[in-house]
């Protein structure tokens, strides 16, 4: 595929914070770069990159954030952002989409994993990114809008009320314990926050099956283990899950895109190499 023949086109203007310059330099894919075409449809690469069944293979001028991921993969799953029909494109456009279909077709048993729902589904809700309402606050004080949309019910009250300089320390301290409830918005795990475990952390699960063991704080220990561990033994003893943990401690990945979790890579697993070994074309099955 000939990817020398670039072209330059006006930098984005959703695009200047990181580019200063007025002009970017672009891999063109289709026969007439001056023309208009329909746009695409991108994904936050920023948001997919905790799963170890995506693969960002390219990005995309957009009119929005630089973040922007035009194709990649999940799985078996191939996202071409690209809408222009193969008539549009130029050779490197043809050979581009038709690397892709034969790319994607050796993925023959992955498959994805993590889950999240759509920002539009009803009646769930993707999960609010906790990092995206640090940034919210630092920059000015949130509208009602912003605070109904990131926030529960529960968590809004608490900071309604705070100006820009009472935010960034409940933020830093809380922030830790940040989780999102059944409508993917954001609220403090008070049941991690007391016990002091945090639950993104690979030593979340020695830390948390061993206070299964004290009688004042197993029922919180064990819910912490529900929430962020669904695929474990819910109602097993310490000694369950340990045998469970320890049997899936080099498949088991944290996921805050999918619903602040803790999966299991089955492909990992099937073919026993540890998921932070087995990343991108190492997932293919088929050469």
């Amino acid at each position: 595929m000939e990817t020398t023949k670039l072209v330059r086109r006006p930098t984005p203007e959703a695009w200047r914070k990181e580019f200063k310059e007025s002009e970017v330099t672009v891999l063109s894919l289709v026969k007439d770069p001056n023309s208009k075409y329909q746009p695409g449809w991108i994904s936050y690469r920023t948001r997919l990159l905790d799963s170890p069944e995506v693969e960002i293979i390219s990005g995309g001028l957009s009119e929005r954030s630089p973040d922007g991921a035009a194709l990649w993969r999940q799985g078996h799953l191939l996202h071409f952002a690209f809408d222009i029909a193969p008539a549009e494109m130029n050779d490197t456009g043809r050979a581009l989409l038709l690397n892709s279909i034969a790319y994607i077709a050796r993925f023959t048993e992955d498959r994805p994993i993590a889950r999240t729902p759509a920002g539009w589904g009803q009646p769930e809700h993707a999960p609010r990114g906790k990092r995206r309402i640090e940034d919210l606050f630092a920059s000015r004080i949130p509208q009602e809008g912003d605070l109904d949309f990131y926030l529960s019910p529960t968590t809004k009250a608490v900071v309604k009320q705070m100006d820009r300089l009472s935010y960034p320390k409940w933020y830093k301290e809380n922030a830790p314990f940040l989780t999102c409830d059944k409508d993917g918005k954001l609220m403090v795990d008070v049941n991690a926050k007391e016990l002091g475990i945090l639950f993104e952390q690979p030593d979340f699960f020695p830390k948390t099956i061993a206070k299964l063991g004290d009688s004042a704080r197993a029922a919180k220990a064990r819910e912490l283990l529900r929430r962020y561990a669904p695929d474990g033994p819910a109602a097993g003893s310490a000694e369950e899950w340990t045998q469970w943990w320890q049997a899936n401690r080099p498949y088991l990945f944290y996921s805050e895109t999918g619903s602040y979790r803790w999966y299991v890579d089955p492909l990992a697993r099937h073919l026993g190499v540890p998921s932070d070994k087995l990343q991108g074309p190492a997932r293919a099955t088929l050469n």
